[in-house]
C-alpha cells in the first residue's frame, strides 16, 4: 500500500536525519503494517523515534497505542549514536572488501598511497570504506537502509573533511561509479540530501523511489527475509547434507558494478559446486 510506504520513508528519514516533512493518517491496521516494516528492514528503532518525533509536531497523526510501542522501542527521543562496529586500522597490512581480487588490491595501494602522502585525508578513505560497505550491503541483502543511513550519517557529520576530488578518483578507479550514483540517489530521494553534498555523483536514478515501492508491495514474511536467506538450508536430490542457499541478491546491481558482481556470481557457483561434490 502505497500510503504506508510512503509514511515509512517519511518516518524513517524524520527518526534518523530528522526532516520535517510530516506523515499521513492511517487506519490502525496500517500502522500495524508499517511497524512489521520497520522489523523486517531492522530500523525499528529510526522508525520508532521518527514517530515520536512526528507526534511532537502534529498528535492527531500518530494513534496513543502505536506512540505507546514506539517510545518503548527507543531510550533516547533525541537521536540515535551508531556504536562504532568498524575500527579502521590503515597501518595493516591487508583490507579485503571485496570479492574480486584486482579490486582488493586497488583499494590497498590507495590506502597506502594515501597515508604516505603528503596531505593524507583519513576522513576520505573512512568514506570510501563506508561506501564499499553499503555497496556490500546492496549486493548481499538487497535492502540495506541501515548502512545508508550510517553513511549519510558520517557525510552529514565529516563531509567538510573530505577531500571529493580524491573521492571521486578512487571510485572511478574501483569500478564503482554506478553503484555510488544509486547509493547517492537513496539519500537524495529517500532522505532529502541535496546533490551538492555529494558531487562524486553524476546523476540522481529518479526512477528509484518506484521501483523501491515496488520492492516493498508485498509485506516480507519472516522466511522471506533478506537477512536470514544465506542461512536456509535447502536440500537437493540425493543429498543429505542441506547447503546453503547461494545469494541471489548480487546479480539485481550487474549493470551498477559489472566486475564485482561477476567475481560474487562465480564465487557462489564455485561455493555451490564444492557442497553439491562433498
Amino acid at each position: 500500500m502505497k500510503i504506508v510506504f510512503r509514511n515509512f520513508i517519511t518516518l524513517l528519514s524524520t527518526g534518523a536525519f530528522d526532516t520535517d516533512n510530516l506523515s499521513e493518517p492511517m487506519s490502525q491496521f496500517k500502522w500495524v503494517q508499517l511497524l512489521h516494516l520497520a522489523d523486517t528492514y531492522e530500523v525499528t528503532d529510526f522508525i520508532s523515534l521518527g514517530i515520536s518525533k512526528m507526534y511532537n509536531r502534529n498528535t492527531y497523526l500518530i494513534p496513543d497505542n502505536i506512540l505507546k510501542t514506539a517510545k518503548g522501542n527507543i531510550t533516547d527521543t533525541t537521536t540515535i549514536h551508531f556504536e562504532d562496529d568498524e575500527h579502521y586500522n590503515f597501518s595493516q597490512k591487508h583490507i579485503k572488501k571485496f570479492t574480486n581480487f584486482f579490486l582488493n588490491r586497488k583499494l590497498n595501494k590507495i590506502i597506502f598511497n594515501e597515508i604516505h602522502s603528503i596531505d593524507t585525508s583519513v576522513a576520505s578513505l573512512v568514506f570510501l570504506l563506508k561506501l564499499i560497505n553499503t555497496m556490500n550491503g546492496f549486493l548481499t541483502h538487497d535492502r540495506n537502509f541501515r548502512n545508508i543511513i550510517k553513511l549519510g550519517t558520517y557525510l552529514r557529520n565529516s563531509g567538510d573533511k573530505i577531500d571529493f576530488i580524491k573521492l571521486e578518483k578512487w571510485i572511478k578507479s574501483l569500478k564503482m561509479k554506478g553503484i555510488a550514483n544509486l547509493i547517492g540517489s537513496n539519500l537524495i530521494l529517500l532522505f532529502n540530501f541535496s546533490q551538492d553534498e555529494m558531487p562524486f555523483m553524476d546523476n540522481v536514478d529518479e526512477n528509484l523511489y518506484d521501483r523501491l515501492y515496488n520492492s516493498m508491495e508485498k509485506p516480507a514474511k519472516l522466511e522471506d527475509n533478506p537477512y536470514n536467506d544465506d542461512d536456509k538450508p535447502i536440500r537437493i536430490r540425493g543429498i543429505i547434507t542441506p547447503i546453503r542457499k547461494p545469494n541471489t541478491h548480487a546479480s539485481k546491481y550487474f549493470a551498477y558494478c559489472p566486475l564485482e558482481v561477476t567475481s560474487i556470481i562465480l564465487k557462489n557457483i564455485s561455493k555451490s559446486v564444492s557442497n553439491v561434490e562433498e
